[in-house]
C-alpha cells in the first residue's frame, strides 16, 4: 500500500477557478467507512476505481487502488444500494513547494455537491508531513486536523446537516 500525506484547507475565494489546470467531475460511494478503515468506490470522468485507505495520523493514510470498468463501478453501487455518496468537481492547481521547486505538486480543489453543496475545500498531497508550501491567497484556514471534512465523514454526515 502506498502512504498518502494531505493538508486539507477551507478554500475563501473562487479565484482558484481562474488559474486551475483541469476539472474533472466524481462520485465517490462508500461501500465501508469506519473512523480507520474506508473502502469506497470512485467514478471520475471516464475512470472508476475501488480504493481502500486505513488512517495512520491526521495527515497520513496508507492507501490503495485498484481500476474498475465503469459499467462495474455503478452496477456495484446500485447493487449494493449504497446511500453513503459523496458528489464533486475537482480543480487542479499548480501549488509551489518551498525546499523542492523540481518536485511538482498540485492543490485539488473539491467543489462539493448533493448533500455538501455549498463546501469547497483544497487539499495538498506533500511528501512528508513538514514539507513546505507557499499558500496561495485564495487558501483559508487549515481543516487537517478536523474529520468532519473528510470525505469519509461527508459521506455520513454531510454538510447540509451542519448548520
Amino acid at each position: 500500500m502506498a502512504k498518502e500525506i494531505e493538508r486539507k484547507f477551507a478554500v475563501k475565494s473562487m479565484i482558484f477557478k481562474d488559474i486551475a489546470i483541469a476539472k474533472k467531475t466524481m462520485i465517490q460511494a462508500y461501500i465501508f467507512n469506519s473512523d480507520k478503515i474506508s473502502l469506497r468506490i470512485r467514478i471520475e470522468d471516464n475512470s472508476a476505481n475501488i480504493n481502500l485507505k486505513e488512517s495512520l495520523s491526521p495527515l497520513s493514510r496508507k492507501e490503495s487502488e485498484m481500476n474498475i470498468s465503469i459499467s462495474a463501478a455503478k452496477e456495484l453501487i446500485e447493487n449494493l444500494n449504497i446511500s453513503n455518496i459523496v458528489e464533486k468537481e475537482r480543480y487542479i492547481v499548480k501549488a509551489q513547494i518551498v525546499d523542492d521547486i523540481q518536485n511538482e505538486k498540485y492543490f485539488e480543489v473539491d467543489v462539493f455537491h448533493g448533500d455538501n453543496e455549498g463546501l469547497i475545500v483544497a487539499e495538498i498531497e506533500l511528501d512528508y508531513e513538514e514539507q513546505e508550501f507557499i499558500r496561495p491567497e485564495w487558501l483559508g484556514e487549515e481543516l487537517s486536523y478536523d474529520t468532519k471534512y473528510l470525505n469519509t465523514n461527508l459521506a455520513k454526515h454531510p454538510y447540509k446537516f451542519w448548520k
